[in-house]
């Protein structure tokens, strides 16, 4: 029970009756710790130098060990528009992202369709027949634009807009309906939705079962998602009334997901995502004002300004100087005393006016490192290699190399998760349209989920890493490959992406026709043999 005196200073005043429950809780700790004595001057337990201790550097540091869900989602409609503010109006936070999409993405993964033949007892023949054409099948669904439900766009290019989005604003929730189309085989259909959509309906509160527009059951599995018709500001602007929700179940009556949801988890139990940038907002913001004040220092120091001031009266200007953006007495009677810097301006002031200019000609020499050093701590934070995100490249081969490495670790990680978590049920609901119209044949996919899930394997190609050193890296791969301590397919997708069967299979065709033509192919060192 707490202390009535307590009670009667926190109505008054909640800030100190904060510091007097803090103050009973760390005496209650310490009592329990040593003994019950009052005295403690000989100073705190021995253990972790944590916000609040009485260490001097930890006195203004205030934290508070709230659940997953409190502690993103009251933040995290702000934390969506500074992200989006950031990549909008920041270069830096642009290049992020840019490198990100482009080494992860690229051009889109493509699918390379991989059954297992030995669970399912096939044939190798009948298992590269079949795998072709799914992936036939599947090229004339991807490169159309009906995949799109707005239609807009092609599955490629919905993997960019895909794979950007959580990054961006912290999560994507994404459908695939079934709505057919004019001139258009396939059926299946890819809805994209942002995360502003999802939300509680009415606005409420979170609760343990709704938050952030997601219902859980007991074990904290999603239930359902809650969409409202309008983006949440804009049914503000247009009227509370028309603001409507939906409830979607997350899974329908056969147990097929009716919404899937993108974003990464960093804690158990939490429902929604965080913008990729968040931790690094703060940052990013004060280097680009630090920019944005050097860029001006910089064109301050190239305007020449000549202010001409006579007793006598105004003085006519020379036609052969030039005014820019200068304020010329009875034109324009809003700029008539408001003075500008510019190039080579002449500006004339009256014999009651005079001017002072400060010196521009300051110079920053520590500027450069200094931007250097907050970029690498940026850097290491979203790891990537500070020479990869600023494109400049003077380091040694060796450095480079290892940079390139460090930063394809971190890109295929999460070239793997969206792969796992987009472009695979993607693929899995186009074959249970291909099966269900009996396009192809796939005995017990309906069924056996087991069965099904053998027909569904499959990898997703995507760029690869390139090569700093072809000649040197292109040989290290062939005697990696020549003592078994790599495969042809694993040092294929390192240094090109894609399908290295497929690949193999074009490159045994061109041979034979060489053969065929008679020509002489060139050898290792482009020689002609």
């Amino acid at each position: 029970m707490r202390n009535p005196v307590d009670n009667v200073v926190s109505f008054f005043s909640p800030s100190a009756g904060l510091k007097r429950m803090e103050s009973r809780a760390r005496m209650k700790y310490a009592s329990s710790i040593f003994g019950g004595g009052s005295d403690f001057s000989f100073g705190e337990p021995a253990g972790y130098d944590v916000p609040g201790s009485r260490k001097r550097s930890m006195r203004g540091w205030s934290t508070h060990a709230l659940s997953p869900d409190s502690d993103t989602l009251p933040k995290s409609g702000m934390a969506r528009a500074a992200s989006r503010d950031l990549v909008m109006n920041t270069p830096l936070a642009s290049a992020i992202m840019k490198r990100i999409n482009t080494n992860v993405i690229g051009h889109g993964l493509t699918l390379q369709s991989r059954v297992d033949r030995e669970m399912l007892g096939l044939s190798d023949d009948y298992a590269d027949a079949w795998e072709r054409k799914v992936e036939s099948l599947f090229r004339v669904f991807a490169d159309s634009k009906n995949v799109d439900l707005s239609a807009t766009q092609n599955f490629y290019e919905l993997q960019r807009l895909a794979f950007i989005s959580p990054l961006l604003s912290g999560d994507l929730f994404f459908s695939l309906p079934w709505v057919a189309r004019k001139g258009s085989p396939f059926e299946l259909r890819i809805k994209l939705m942002e995360s502003d959509l999802c939300c509680n309906p009415n606005c409420s509160g979170d609760t343990y079962k709704i938050a952030g527009g997601i219902e859980v059951d007991d074990y904290g599995a999603p239930l359902a998602y809650h969409f409202i018709s309008h983006y949440p500001i804009e049914a503000d602007l247009i009227d509370f009334r028309s603001r409507d929700w939906v409830r979607i179940p997350a899974f329908d009556a056969s147990g097929r997901r009716n919404i899937y949801h993108l974003y990464e988890k960093t804690r158990p139990g939490q429902r929604r995502g965080i913008p990729f940038l968040t931790p690094v907002f703060n940052s990013l913001k004060q280097v680009s004002r630090l920019c944005d004040a050097k860029l001006m220092q910089n064109l301050i120091q190239t305007f020449f300004t000549v202010f001409v001031k006579d007793s006598k009266g105004p003085v006519s200007l020379q036609p052969n100087f030039s005014i820019m953006d200068s304020a010329i007495p009875g034109q324009d009677p809003d700029k008539e005393n408001q003075y500008e810097l510019g190039q080579a301006n002449i500006v004339e002031l009256d014999d009651s006016k005079d001017v002072t200019i400060a010196d521009p000609n300051r110079t920053d020499t520590a500027f450069e490192s200094f931007f250097n050093a907050m970029v690498k701590m940026l850097s290491a934070s979203c790891e990537i290699p500070f020479e990869q995100l600023l494109l400049h490249f003077q380091a040694s081969y060796s450095a480079s190399r290892a940079a390139l490495l460090e930063a394809w670790k971190f890109y295929r990680r999460l070239r793997t998760s969206f792969a796992s978590d987009f472009c695979q049920p993607v693929y899995e609901e186009f074959l249970f349209e291909l099966v269900s119209k009996n396009v192809i044949e796939a005995p017990g996919f309906m069924d056996d989920p087991i069965r099904r899930a053998f027909w569904c394997k499959a990898k997703w190609g995507g760029s690869g890493q390139g090569l700093l050193n072809p000649q040197n890296e292109i040989g290290a791969a062939v005697t990696a490959i020549k003592n078994n301590l790599s495969s042809h397919e694993d040092e294929y997708t390192a240094m090109s992406g894609g399908d290295w069967e497929a690949t193999f299979k074009r490159s045994a065709r061109e041979k034979k026709l060489v053969e065929k033509n008679e020509m002489q192919p060139a050898n290792y060192e482009g020689k002609v043999e």
